[in-house]
């Protein structure tokens, strides 16, 4: 069935279960469920797709909190697991609870306070020529290939940075990664069979990177830096966070620092190869890379849900929303609201003002979107000055992506390097 056929309940139910046929370009079903049911139940949960109402879940911290980390794995999952295995899913959980982004209030304050030292705009400017230094040699080892893959690239700078900024050296960067793909992994498919061995190797993962953490801590206080790990150090000498709190804080900005910013880079040069009036616009004028950021997270942002709780009873568009209800704030619908914005299914790198809301909104905005823009202007910039001639080397529909509705991801970006 295409597309247009399917009902709003039956293309939802697609997108949740990572249909192909929704996932590979959602954004034909979005502007129906935007035109339809800005705000749309199915079942338990509650659809938002509109821009004004999206913006609205983030700004509203009262009526709708950061949607906590519950066992949402079927019976029939948990089924699978033995009693000790169920107390490891449990232990990760408890973990996740850590995470700021999961967090709200007071906690959440305190936990973003400790971190935020690490992004000011001046700790970015001494980051910025360590990133350039990487892409161009990464795009110095790309261009030896007669047709490079530029995920190699969207992967490989945020990982080299990241690992930099937590004070961890370049050759753990992978294992570091490892430990964090395999902590995330129970909760890729939730709700659906996971597999006893998929537990026991989080489990393992979170005990190693927690020892490593703290190890990692321990040898850096002799050798003070301006960087991340420097901030998190300072923040538990003053006992402003606990240990569990330092290793979860070290966790997310690894994994969301990182697997963000690769798809920002991905799905960004994707857009830019497509449109070539625009990528010629910034091959002209490499300085318009700024904006090239901006609208690559709009018009395919890197993440795509957004999840919220309703804290109390709420209508919302006419829509009763009871106290507990989850909702499912649709990213990448609202950056494509023509309420919003002017002609939104096309790419313009000048667009001004750019109201995306891919970074959040409020008390949640990205704490990392200053390392995420530095890195993709970056990229966009060196690439379209050394090599603006460069093109696809497959066509658009056929690239593999990954059916995660959450997660905007190509898997490959192949591409002809041509100055």
């Amino acid at each position: 069935m295409s597309v247009a056929k399917l009902s709003l309940d039956e293309g939802l139910t697609a997108l949740l279960r990572g249909d192909p046929q929704l996932t590979q370009d959602p954004y034909l079903f979005y502007r129906r469920l935007r035109d339809e049911a800005p705000v749309h139940r199915l079942g338990s949960l509650v659809f938002v797709s509109a821009h004004a109402e999206a913006k609205a879940a983030y700004l509203d911290t009262e009526r709708f909190v950061n949607t906590p980390p519950e066992a949402v794995l079927s019976e029939e999952a948990l089924s699978l697991l033995s009693d000790t295995e169920k107390q490891m899913y449990d232990e990760l959980l408890e973990f996740e609870r850590g995470y700021m982004s999961r967090i709200d209030g007071a906690t959440h304050a305190r936990v973003r306070s400790a971190v935020r030292p690490a992004f000011t705009a001046r700790h970015m400017a001494g980051l910025e020529g360590r990133a350039r230094q990487l892409t161009d040699e990464l795009l110095d080892e790309l261009s030896r290939q007669e047709c490079p893959d530029m995920i190699e690239l969207a992967y490989q700078l945020p990982l080299l940075v990241v690992t930099s900024m937590l004070g961890a050296p370049p050759e753990d960067a992978d294992l570091l990664k490892r430990w964090g793909n395999r902590m995330f992994a129970p909760r890729q498919r939730e709700g659906v069979s996971v597999q006893p061995e998929v537990i026991q190797r989080a489990k393992r993962a979170m005990m190693e990177y927690r020892a490593y953490v703290h190890e990692l801590i321990a040898n850096r206080r002799s050798q003070p830096r301006n960087e991340l790990g420097a901030a998190l150090r300072a923040a538990i000498e003053s006992e402003r966070l606990t240990q569990d709190e330092l290793v979860a804080t070290y966790l997310l900005i690894l994994h969301a620092g990182h697997e963000t910013t690769t798809n920002l880079i991905g799905n960004g040069l994707l857009a830019l190869l497509e449109h070539r009036d625009q990528w010629t616009l910034l091959c002209s004028n490499p300085s318009l890379a700024p904006g090239a950021v901006e609208e690559a997270f709009r018009y395919d942002a890197p993440v795509q849900v957004a999840l919220r709780t309703a804290a109390v009873d709420v209508t919302l568009n006419e829509i009763d929303i009871g106290v507990g209800t989850p909702l499912c704030v649709l990213i990448g619908s609202a950056n494509r609201d023509p309420k919003a914005f002017s002609n939104p299914d096309d790419l313009d790198i000048n667009r001004h003002p750019n109201a995306h809301l891919s970074l959040g909104r409020g008390v949640h905005f990205c704490l990392g979107a200053p390392l995420a823009r530095l890195q993709g202007r970056i990229v966009f910039s060196t690439l379209a000055r050394r090599f603006p001639g460069t093109e696809l080397a497959m066509a658009p529909n056929e690239l593999p992506r990954t059916t995660d509705v959450s997660m905007r991801a190509l898997m490959s970006l192949p591409v002809k390097l041509r100055a």
